[in-house]
């Protein structure tokens, strides 16, 4: 079994803060009351939590299955099933915290994109399972 993490983009970090400002500067402006103050805190530790669970994204290979895991989340893919890897810079929502993605098309009509942070040993560990992968613009 070998487990792979999410490559983060710089976009990821400068998220947090932007965000939570965004949550919290109106109150500044407006001087609030004690009660809003709560709320904005409730919200800036909801934020910080999703980030954290965020920062849990990994890729595990397996002799027969790739498992993409986020926090509470999982996704399986028999490897076998596997047609096609290529690279992909899309901002579509995906398990994937960098622009930097590659896409993996399994099934007959599924893809998914994940954004591993050792793509080239990644894409050679899913190989080795199953040889039969094409692999284009990576």
């Amino acid at each position: 079994m070998k487990i792979y993490k999410s490559k983060i983009d710089s976009w990821f970090w400068m998220l947090m803060p932007i965000t939570l400002f965004i949550t919290i500067f109106p109150a500044f402006l407006l001087n609030a009351p004690v009660e809003v103050w709560i709320c904005y805190g409730i919200t800036a530790l909801l934020i910080i939590g999703l980030f954290i669970l965020m920062l849990r994204l990994r890729y595990v290979i397996d002799s027969r299955f790739l498992t993409i895991k986020m926090s509470f989340w999982t996704k399986k893919i028999d490897i076998k099933t596997i047609r096609k890897i290529e690279k992909n810079r899309t901002l579509l929502s995906s398990p994937a915290l960098s622009i930097d993605k590659i896409e993996i098309f399994y099934n007959k009509y599924d893809s998914i994109l994940i954004s591993p942070k050792e793509k080239t040993k990644f894409i050679a560990n899913l190989l080795e399972i199953n040889p039969e992968i094409e692999v284009t613009k990576v």
